[in-house]
């Protein structure tokens, strides 16, 4: 599933949420929560906030899908 994420730094990017977690390892990953994810390149972890969700009611495979296309709206 891809994630637009809003890094600390102020610019945004797609991920996938394979490669983010959340900080709070309670917290699930929903619009609004606070994500790391860790650059093996930097070796280091970069911090932001979710933006937005690709609705999952699509499958990935599809050639029709493009992702963040249709974002969950009620989170």
């Amino acid at each position: 599933m891809d994630i637009l994420v809003k890094w600390s730094d102020g610019t945004e990017n797609i991920v996938s949420s394979s490669q983010i977690q959340c900080v709070n390892k309670f917290d699930s990953l929903k619009k609004g929560a606070h994500i790391k994810m860790y650059w093996k390149p930097e070796n280091k972890f970069y911090f932001g906030v979710v933006i937005a969700i690709e609705d999952d009611c699509f499958s990935s495979d599809s050639e029709s899908n493009i992702p963040l296309a249709m974002l969950r709206k009620d989170l």
